[in-house]
């Protein structure tokens, strides 16, 4: 059976990079290891030759070898024509939503979007597999670059690129079909002024010792840079919950303060469920700790996951960021509600606030959900 080249292009922008001096011609360098050529090129490099202005593009070329049934399928798409294609290709004509994508001869109509999922199934498995292998160079060239030159620029985010292909071994590249996505969460919240804000704030500024604890910090730091950088994330969310765990103990049992920050603990999940019920025996504002111990719990998974990247350099998917994060914002809201502060039962999850009884949020953020897609 004849192997074709099928040739990819993955181009991105690198955040916050320059060249000094200037360098038109930028970077380029073939991957060690894999038929790939990287290149790093400023945007405009006659009108910004430095980057600083206009930015920084970043390409990946890469090909595949096809079979020659694949090889066809993919030029012909390209011109926009499809021929039928094994087990995993479409019957044709297709339809979607009462209008007609592909006609009974196999030609995508013009102005019809044909989405990636629609792609036979080998031929998507081929490109993610090559598309992973491309982000995978491209990061670790620049991550060693990041090292070596001590310039501390962030990664591109893999959620902001553009993916090409051709048939030809030269020439213009056909952008790929759009994937269906998928975007949920909470609104954007805004700051509120109403008449309990301003009272509760009035309480706070009027007190010379309130100010925002440093696990507070971290974590809306943490929050700042989950997109980004989301392994330092995840290490800032995990020092946050212990910092808070900490500060929590000293300031409620002064006497222990010195053990809590000099002497090795045990892990913080344990600290929460096993000793925090034992110094708060004696405290007026009452929690069912049997009710939260599934969040303290939690805390563990925050920590294995923190070990992970540790050891062995595991990269948390934006899921997972997301839902540590608000794993250590209900915990340390819990902690600040048993230091006295009323206001903070608002700030909690639904899920927390629900088990727990507590008042429903004053200005309760939306939740958007967004698709594309053919089953959006």
């Amino acid at each position: 059976m004849a192997v074709k080249k099928v040739h990819l292009l993955l181009k991105t922008r690198v955040p916050e990079f320059m060249f000094n001096p200037g360098r038109k011609d930028g970077i380029v360098l073939p991957a060690s290891k894999a038929r790939s050529r990287i290149t790093i090129k400023p945007v405009s490099p006659e009108k910004d030759e430095h980057g600083h202005h206009l930015g920084i593009n970043a390409r990946v070329a890469r090909y595949f070898s096809a079979t020659s049934e694949q090889f066809s399928y993919v030029q012909n798409f390209i011109h926009r024509r499809l021929k039928p294609y094994g087990e995993s290709g479409l019957a044709f004509p297709l339809e979607h939503k009462d209008v007609t994508v592909v006609d009974g001869d196999g030609n995508i109509q013009k102005g019809m979007t044909f989405w990636y999922d629609w792609l036979p199934a080998d031929i998507r498995q081929i490109l993610e597999q090559q598309e992973s292998e491309m982000w995978h160079e491209l990061f670790r060239f620049l991550r060693l670059l990041r090292w070596h030159q001590n310039e501390p620029f962030p990664l591109p985010k893999q959620d902001d690129h553009s993916l090409y292909w051709r048939t030809a071994s030269s020439g213009h590249y056909d952008l790929l079909p759009p994937r269906s996505s998928s975007f949920s969460g909470p609104t954007l919240g805004g700051i509120k002024w109403e008449t309990d804000d301003q009272a509760e704030m009035r309480a706070l500024w009027r007190s010379k010792t309130a100010e925002e604890p440093l696990a507070h910090e971290l974590r809306s730091e943490a929050e700042l840079i989950k997109v980004t950088s989301p392994r330092s994330a995840l290490l800032m969310a995990a020092s946050a919950l212990e910092v808070g765990v900490k500060g929590h103990i000293s300031r409620v049992a002064p006497v222990v303060e010195w053990l809590a920050f000099n002497v090795p603990s045990p892990p913080v999940h344990k600290v929460l469920r096993d000793y925090l019920p034992d110094i708060h025996a004696s405290n007026a504002r009452k929690l069912d700790w049997e009710k939260v111990k599934k969040l303290f719990n939690s805390c563990q998974i925050v920590g294995e996951d923190r070990n992970k990247l540790a050891h062995a350099g595991y990269t948390p998917d934006q899921e997972v960021i997301d839902r540590h994060l608000i794993t250590v914002s209900d915990v340390l809201y819990v902690l600040d509600y048993l230091e006295g502060h009323d206001w903070v039962t608002e700030h909690v999850s639904d899920s927390t606030r629900n088990k727990l009884g507590w008042r429903s949020a004053r200005n309760p953020r939306g939740f958007v959900l967004m698709k594309s897609g053919p089953s959006a």
